[in-house]
């Protein structure tokens, strides 16, 4: 995931070995991590003129405490300042490239001590254990009923505040046009230039790309096989190449069109800027996708308010905005534009909103089905 542009590492704390060994000692402590917690009832929507009161404790609390956000990730760095200067809360972020799993580890060894992150943010596959096991505390913030249900738990566990589109980042200054289309990706003057940021066996961001290829090509988020037989048809006209678009393949000119998140492309360019290249970015206007990540509140958060204010910062407050500067869009953002709250050359540079509106984020059972699927057909299909 991703992200120095990847969400990899996690730096876990030692645990202490005692009489029992180490290895005794671990699987205790294991067993004891699994075991479900209790969830609180969730209560209704935050009244909006209960917010004040919110910040007052939130203020009282003097802290927030994130994980797995770093600040080159759709804008984080900018949403976490903002927070701080609006509110005078200081925050800190452990492990900023830590992945999903690494989050819920974290989750599980960490319950009942200061140092338990506030806020989690993971990929949709990794709510579902986390609901399971109580490791998630109910939260539905001021403008909850706005939020559209794909972005959301129906209970409160979860929300989303932002989510990415499916996008082609070309370096302007060796290719001499942009691909508008996946049918216009499919031609021999690519030939060489195109990557995935990694293997769609193993990268969401790469599996997603073959998704979209899939749709521009009479698939579906139920049928992923026209977009794996669409690479197919890119590996054999040697159009895609088995290289990771991430920044130090896009700088050194291995790879000249990246296939990625809108929201890792804003860190591309000013990578590929500093090194003297034009990067632009374009979303198909075929197959387009959109990926969402889910923010979420640790049951038994050591700074229960501040968590329900960041809540409130990233769904309908000014950081929800600073999303878009990141490249990823706001949960809201139909009802920000109808605010005029969005300026003319962002939404220039987005899908219009009719077609956003339509777009439908992939369920879980459809990931499941799809990441199956290509896992199965790739080394024979792409190779």
């Amino acid at each position: 995931m991703r992200k120095g542009l990847t969400r990899r590492a996690f730096i876990g704390g030692a645990l202490a070995a005692g009489a029992l060994g180490i290895g005794a000692l671990t699987l205790r402590k294991n067993a004891e991590a699994r075991q479900p917690l209790a969830v609180p009832a969730a209560d209704p929507p935050l009244p909006a003129q209960a917010l004040p009161e919110l910040v007052a404790a939130a203020q009282a609390e003097g802290a927030l405490t994130l994980i797995a956000m770093p600040a080159s990730w759709a804008n984080y760095g900018a949403i976490i300042d903002g927070f701080q200067k609006a509110y005078g809360i200081p925050v800190s972020v452990q492990s900023p490239n830590a992945s999903s799993a690494a989050e819920l580890t974290a989750l599980r060894l960490m319950r009942g001590q200061s140092r338990l992150p506030d806020v989690i943010e993971v990929g949709p596959a990794f709510v579902e254990p986390a609901m399971a096991e109580g490791l998630l505390a109910p939260y539905r913030c001021s403008v909850w009923d706005a939020i559209p249900d794909d972005m959301k738990d129906p209970n409160g566990l979860w929300v989303s505040p932002y989510y990415g589109l499916v996008s082609f980042g070309v370096n302007t200054s060796e290719v001499g046009s942009i691909p508008a289309s996946w049918a216009e990706v499919n031609s021999p003057q690519y030939r060489g230039m195109v990557a995935t940021n990694g293997d769609p066996r193993q990268s969401n961001s790469a599996m997603n790309a073959v998704w979209s290829s899939a749709l521009a090509n009479g698939g579906s988020l139920d049928d992923v096989q026209p977009g794996i037989d669409f690479f197919g048809r890119l590996s054999a006209a040697e159009i895609y190449i088995p290289l990771k678009a991430n920044v130090a393949n896009l700088v050194n000119r291995q790879v000249l069109i990246s296939i990625d998140w809108s929201f890792n492309m804003p860190a591309a360019r000013l990578a590929m800027a500093a090194s003297g290249y034009q990067f632009e970015t374009a979303v198909p206007t075929d197959g387009v996708i959109g990926g969402k990540y889910c923010n979420a509140i640790s049951n038994g958060a050591p700074h229960p308010n501040a968590a329900r204010l960041w809540l409130e910062w990233v769904t309908g407050g000014p950081g929800a905005l600073l999303y878009l500067d990141g490249g990823a869009i706001p949960a809201l953002y139909p009802r920000f534009i109808e605010q005029g709250l969005v300026p003319e050359s962002v939404q220039k540079a987005l899908p219009p909103v009719d077609v956003l509106a339509k777009l439908t984020l992939p369920s879980l059972a459809q990931t499941t089905k799809a990441s199956t699927q290509v896992a199965q057909q790739w080394d024979t299909v792409v190779g």
